[in-house]
């Protein structure tokens, strides 16, 4: 739980800082800013998201199963179906272009298949084309970090994800044949809550994951990775009441 801030002057610099990310001109009211420090914020983990780089001609490029099958297949040996970056594109433009996370309420990251976590800064503007975020990805796995000036955008974490968070954080993984929740109840009797989407197009890693505290279905159908990220985000922001 986020701490309260007692005195103006820590209420002024959590509402400067605030005001930079949002990259606003509009003032935020004193009072908007006291309700944020009453508020959590929100973790999302993109997880077994298949990231991997290929040396084609004079260049490394992002695999992806639409460009890359042929090389996929046989020079890796692999599904090119598994090689699927623009459901993390998609996702991270459903994230980061969120009230939610607009509002200064949520934190991202990517855990890879080979179990790399990649922090995203919740101001990066992600490139609204697939070409473009695939360039910026493929520049990230070679220098495991991206940074603007004197902010970090992207960077690539050693930490497992048990390492990366507290004992006090709350995983809860996300599987459509996992029990099926009231959403808008459950994450009012939580707190420290980090929500686990599987990054993938098939697989259950909601089911598979080892590090989460329980696996929850938020609808009786089967959702995208976007939609399942829409759905917990509209949920939260009528929660906090973030319009």
């Amino acid at each position: 739980m986020l701490k309260q801030l007692s005195n103006k002057k820590q209420i002024k610099k959590l509402k400067k800082t605030i005001q930079k990310s949002l990259n606003n001109e509009v003032p935020i009211p004193e009072l908007e800013v006291q309700e944020k420090l009453n508020k959590e914020i929100v973790t999302f983990i993109l997880d077994g998201a298949v990231l991997q780089l290929g040396q084609l001609k004079s260049s490394k490029v992002l695999l992806n199963f639409e460009d890359h099958s042929h090389f996929i297949t046989k020079r890796l040996g692999r599904n090119p179906e598994d090689f699927r970056p623009d459901i993390v594109h998609q996702s991270l433009l459903t994230l980061l272009d969120s009230p939610l996370n607009k509002a200064g309420l949520m934190k991202v990251l990517i855990r890879t298949e080979d179990n790399r976590l990649i922090e995203i800064n919740p101001i990066t503007k992600i490139p609204r084309t697939f070409k473009r975020f695939s360039g910026m990805m493929a520049k990230l796995l070679e220098t495991a970090k991206i940074q603007s000036d004197d902010q970090v955008l992207l960077q690539i974490h050693n930490d497992t994800v048990q390492e990366y968070f507290s004992n006090e954080a709350y995983i809860v993984a996300t599987s459509h044949k996992a029990k099926l929740v009231d959403l808008k109840e459950y994450i009012q009797k939580k707190h420290n809550l980090v929500f686990v989407i599987g990054a993938v197009a098939k697989g259950n890693p909601g089911l598979e994951c080892k590090f989460s505290n329980d696996c929850i279905s938020i609808s009786r159908y089967q959702l995208s990775t976007s939609n399942c990220l829409s759905k917990i985000i509209d949920t939260f922001e009528q929660y906090y009441q973030v319009i």
